[in-house]
């Protein structure tokens, strides 16, 4: 075999393993491709595209593979090569209306209008006169004719160069008169390469034609280029035009197949001629697979190179899937909203693809895409999904390919799985705000039920204790009922609003110690101090008045002696502090020390507290009650955070002020 007969078997045996994948694509998914890849558009005649795609697609296949097979039986002289011959004599006539006839149904699927009548009819023309010439060959070949086998092989070349001239010149002027105007460069290219194929074809059967009639040598050459020319369809057509999941899988398998090729060639022609000689008896087929193991192993690392070399330097790609899944993840991981994971998508898709990208989510205000999108990848694979990436033409214009689009894929089903994710930990939060609110309400709604429980029993002490002091001190009695109407009226009034300043609070604390003062006399001795810096600090509303209330009620009425309650108010930090401190004998039960959200210590009004400060604050503010042992004393401290404080009181600020708190005297 010489060197031309091993290039033809080679480009054979790729010819026929890349349109048989195609024919095989072609059945898979009817309806979308046509011949040499170049996809079908769904109007009134994209049924007759398809079927003629799939046409001239198993018949490019089968011309191949009979080629293969006619290049082997030539290399036995004992071997007949009629049959062959006789069905490539078929298959190359039928070439030429199946190249027209394609060529005029994808032109009339893209046109907006039919292609005029005459010229519509010409590939049903060159049926009929294909059959009938290839009819009077068959016959003069088979001397069914009185015909010479010179004359006949004369008639064979002149009606392949007559027929095939005339397709290309047919399909030039259809694609430049009545096809679509090209929108983008690579339709631009597309059509320009197209353009130079079909003239190739008229230029390239011109000698076939010159050679029927004796007027030129039919060369190996031209035998070889001739026969390999739907290969050359097939690359232009498919790299400008078919964008769906087999293109560059196909190229490379297409190249690992060569390669294959190549490296078993080279071990049969350099391995078995050197192990003839070595008498090897029965351990003959295991020396061979011994000898062939390292060409089997090195194959998937050169397919992986070979793919790597494809991705870089032919198509751009400057990550592998696993580098460009990190990659993604790396820029989403840290996302925390919505919005957030959109765009940080958006961003490193892009830098992925090299091309804009625009993600479009169902249910959520998307922007509007300010690109032609030419690829559209679906987020998650359930039915509706949650929404569409969106990616446009690539600035090189080398379009997406079937890598391109299961990686996409991949990283539509992580971004599906991140925004799951998003939306689960928003609604967690929704749901744990609206508990903290409900928890919230339902403190509103208990403290002004210890407002209700707490005043008839203190208004029932200061009347009697103002009663007691009219007769022996009336200036003090009518100081202590102005008093007492300022300490009501600060508790009707902020028993509507969940927020107060810190010196006002500590206002109606000291006009409420001063009314029990009255009640309990000498006995009862009180101090109130505040650092100015706090005084303006917002607090919730009747804290520290409730924890006073709590050191009269468990502190000073429960011992028989005198008794101290001191109130102090300072800033530690970023922290505000309030204490009280009184020298009873203590609550029932004690925390040495409590969060917000710790449970509950004895007293109602404790309770109401911490609840408050943890629908308000969380875990950043706290409540600690302690016993010190030196002095005999309970220290209630209550720490809120001044950042927390002050928004939370901004926002109550911005409400209107509630009627009823409006109409308190």
């Amino acid at each position: 075999m010489n060197l031309l007969r091993l290039t033809a078997l080679l480009l054979f045996t790729y010819g026929a393993f890349s349109y048989g994948g195609m024919f095989l694509l072609w059945l898979r998914q009817y309806g979308k491709s046509g011949w040499a890849g170049r996809p079908t558009h769904p109007t009134s005649s994209s049924g007759s595209a398809d079927l003629v795609g799939g046409a001239i697609t198993l018949t490019s296949f089968l011309w191949f593979v009979v080629n293969i097979l006619e290049v082997l039986t030539s290399l036995s002289p004992e071997m007949r090569q009629w049959p062959l011959d006789t069905v490539l004599l078929v298959l190359g006539f039928l070439f030429p209306p199946l190249i027209a006839h394609t060529t005029s149904t994808e032109v009339q699927c893209k046109a907006s209008s039919p292609l005029p009548r005459l010229w519509g009819l010409v590939p049903w023309v060159l049926y009929p006169v294909s059959l009938s010439v290839l009819t009077f060959c068959l016959l003069g070949f088979y001397g069914l004719l009185s015909l010479t086998p010179r004359f006949t092989t004369s008639v064979v070349n002149t009606s392949f160069g007559v027929l095939f001239g005339f397709t290309g010149i047919y399909c030039v002027l259809v694609i430049a008169r009545f096809g679509s105007k090209p929108r983008t460069r690579s339709e631009t290219a597309s059509r320009r390469w197209m353009l130079a194929l079909f003239g190739a074809l008229f230029l390239f059967f011109i000698p076939v034609t010159l050679a029927g009639f004796g007027w030129l040598r039919f060369t190996a050459l031209l035998y070889l280029v001739t026969r390999s020319l739907p290969l050359a369809f097939l690359f232009v057509g498919t790299y400008f035009d078919n964008r769906f999941e087999f293109f560059d899988l196909f190229i490379k398998r297409g190249l690992s197949l060569l390669l294959t090729i190549i490296l078993l060639t080279a071990y049969f022609a350099l391995v078995p001629p050197r192990l003839e000689g070595v008498p090897l008896a029965w351990a003959r087929p295991w020396v061979y697979a011994l000898t062939l193991l390292p060409v089997a192993m090195a194959l998937p690392w050169l397919y992986r190179r070979l793919s790597h070399w494809l991705d870089a330097v032919w198509l751009g790609r400057q990550f592998s899937t696993v580098e460009a899944v990190k990659h993604f993840l790396s820029g989403i991981q840290s996302a925390t909203t919505q919005e957030q994971l959109v765009r940080e998508a958006e961003l490193r898709i892009g830098e992925i693809v090299h091309a804009p990208v625009s993600i479009l989510l169902d249910h959520f205000p998307d922007s509007k895409t300010q690109f032609e999108a030419v690829l559209e990848i679906p987020v998650g694979r359930r039915e509706p999904s949650a929404g569409t990436i969106r990616l446009g033409q690539r600035a090189s214009q080398v379009p997406y390919f079937s890598q391109d689009v299961i990686l996409l894929e991949s990283l539509a089903e992580v971004f599906a799985y991140m925004l799951e994710n998003v939306r689960l930990q928003r609604r967690k939060l929704e749901q744990e705000r609206r508990e903290q609110e409900l928890s919230l309400h339902a403190s509103r709604s208990e403290l002004k039920a210890l407002r209700a429980q707490i005043n008839p029993h203190f208004l029932f002490n200061a009347l009697n204790a103002i009663a007691g002091l009219i007769p022996k001190d009336p200036a003090r009695a009518d100081r202590a009922v102005e008093q007492l109407a300022e300490v009501f009226r600060y508790t009707l009034r902020r028993s509507e609003s969940e927020w107060s300043r810190l010196g006002e609070e500590l206002e109606a604390v000291r006009a409420y110690l001063d009314l029990e003062q009255a009640r309990f006399g000498a006995r009862l001795q009180c101090r109130v101090t505040s650092d100015p810096a706090v005084e303006e600090v917002r607090i919730p509303t009747l804290v520290v008045q409730t924890l006073v209330e709590n050191a009269v009620k468990h502190g000073v009425a429960a011992i028989r002696g005198p008794g101290r309650i001191d109130v102090d108010a300072l800033r530690d930090k970023d922290s505000l502090e309030i204490r009280v401190t009184d020298n009873g004998p203590g609550f029932p039960e004690r925390a040495e020390a409590g969060r917000a959200g710790a449970a509950p210590s004895s007293g109602f009004g404790l309770r109401n507290i911490r609840e408050r400060l943890r629908g308000l604050f969380g875990e950043e503010a706290s409540l600690f009650i302690r016993r010190e042992a030196e002095g005999g004393r309970t220290v209630v401290t209550l720490r809120l955070p001044l950042k927390e404080a002050t928004s939370h009181a901004a926002d109550e600020a911005d409400r209107p002020e509630p009627e009823s708190a409006k109409t308190q005297p």
